[in-house]
């Protein structure tokens, strides 16, 4: 053919080239000869011999659907997509940006890689070591789909679990710590983020333990407030009020309406005594089991909140359920009520009808009794030993009275007014005893004596022994009767 320009030259182009019968003449000079490349050769992949083969530079490959090789020399720079397979030495895969569809299949090791930015799609390395989850705009560390923005998890039945560790390393002598701080928008669109709670742990001079601080947010978005410390000695502090089941209106606020709600005081210690403590001030209220007094329940007062130092008001006894005061009185505040013996008549252990088991009433005192009489006249000289006692309606009242009468007495009837207690209207008539000591000589009168329904005297008449011109005597009164 004649000589023709280069530039003058016709295209090769899909409709008249022979990919097999078009061919370019290559002289091999190592072997003085001739040989030919055609055009389906050099439109086929490159095979490189790597013990013999070395490619120092490719210049820039553009169109390429895929270059294989199992060994490269020298870095490989610029921006890489699809897969890069093999193993690549450190510093030799370098470039501002690496696809985020690599995954650790299809890139096992990247040497030193300073940034991965500007990437989209999910991202699986290391085989759930870190995942991204792209469409849902989460992360995971061991779990191959994450279920919240940041999800860690540890292989089934890994007693050590999963582990997060803030770290401020710190080697003053200052309280120092880490925090978790929550945020959320604030402000009429939400788009001010505002810390709205905070969890603290911080270390106490270098030496004295830590603590650990949970603060939430009052309102009107100010300071964080503290709810809750645990100290050192694992002591924990609440700041306000505590519900269990139910949103606190005081300082311990236990709700359940399911099952019976309970606070439990417990130790499996035979030889320890708990304790529920009531402090005012330096007085001291206990409530406790004592395990030296075979487990009785014990109401203690004093400044020491213990057995050995505190007064036992009240003891219950465990097995006999006996009750001890052991100080002060047994005191009824309200008319009308007492101890009510009622389950000692279940069944009725009497003929009678059982109307009343209640022992409302007991009093001791004295009374101030008078003597008069219906004709003529007594002079009370002295009034010794005049008391009563009431149990329940019963009262049982005594006196001595010391006494002189005129000559006018004789056997007119003998009143003794002043009783404690009105006698009962009921139609009876309640008994009484009489003793009369006249100059210094016994005497038993005859006639009756008793006490007069609805009043407060006793009547003494009936009598055929004149009671006239008496100088120093003196009669007993014993007298029982139902108010």
């Amino acid at each position: 053919m004649a000589d023709v320009k280069i530039s003058e030259l016709t295209a090769l182009t899909s409709a008249n080239v022979d990919a097999s019968g078009d061919v370019l003449a290559v002289v091999d000079t190592s072997a003085t000869a001739t040989r030919k490349i055609t055009v389906e050769n050099l439109l086929s992949p490159i095979t490189i011999n790597k013990a013999t083969d070395v490619i120092t530079d490719l210049g820039t490959v553009s169109g390429a659907t895929s270059i294989t090789s199992t060994a490269f020399v020298g870095p490989l720079t610029g921006d890489v997509t699809g897969n890069v397979s093999g193993t690549a030495p450190a510093g030799t895969l370098t470039g501002s940006t690496l696809a985020s569809g690599v995954t650790a299949s299809s890139l096992t090791s990247v040497g030193t890689l300073t940034a991965l930015t500007g990437g989209t799609g999910d991202f699986n390395w290391d085989s759930n070591t870190l995942v991204v989850d792209s469409s849902e705009s989460r992360v995971g560390i061991g779990v191959a789909a994450p279920n919240s923005l940041l999800h860690l998890e540890r292989p089934a039945n890994d007693v050590g679990g999963a582990k997060l560790t803030i770290d401020n390393p710190h080697t003053g002598d200052s309280d120092y710590g880490s925090t978790i701080a929550f945020q959320a928008g604030t402000g009429v669109n939400g788009t001010t983020d505002t810390n709205i709670g905070n969890i603290t742990c911080w270390k106490i001079n270098n030496s004295d333990g830590s603590k650990m601080r949970f603060q939430t947010q009052p309102s009107g978005f100010g300071g964080g407030a503290t709810a809750l410390t645990i100290d050192a000695s694992q002591d924990v502090t609440f700041t306000g009020n505590v519900g269990i089941g139910v949103s606190p209106a005081h300082n311990l606020h236990i709700r359940d309406d399911s099952s019976d709600p309970n606070i439990m005081v417990h130790t499996e210690n035979a030889s320890l005594d708990p304790y529920l403590q009531l402090h005012t001030g330096s007085k001291v209220w206990s409530i406790v089991s004592d395990n030296s007094d075979s487990d009785s329940l014990k109401i203690l007062s004093g400044g020491t909140g213990t057995i050995a130092s505190d007064t036992a008001h009240i003891t219950i006894a465990e097995s006999a359920g006996d009750v001890t005061i052991g100080t002060g009185n047994l005191v009824i505040g309200t008319a009308g009520k007492g101890i009510s013996f009622s389950s000692t008549n279940t069944p009725v252990q009497s003929s009678g009808t059982g109307t009343s088991n209640l022992l409302d009433d007991y009093e001791e005192g004295t009374w101030t009794p008078t003597m008069t009489s219906a004709a003529g006249t007594v002079t009370v000289a002295s009034v010794t030993a005049a008391t009563y006692t009431k149990i329940g309606r019963i009262v049982c009242v005594r006196a001595r009275i010391d006494y002189s009468t005129d000559a006018s007495v004789s056997t007119s009837v003998i009143t003794f007014g002043g009783l404690p207690f009105t006698i009962k209207n009921d139609g009876g008539y309640s008994g009484a005893r009489l003793t009369i000591n006249n100059q210094n000589t016994a005497h038993n009168y005859d006639g009756s004596m008793f006490g007069t329904p609805n009043t407060t005297t006793i009547s003494y008449q009936s009598r055929s022994t004149s009671m006239s011109s008496q100088t120093g005597a003196w009669l007993g009164i014993d007298m029982t009767y139902v108010t």
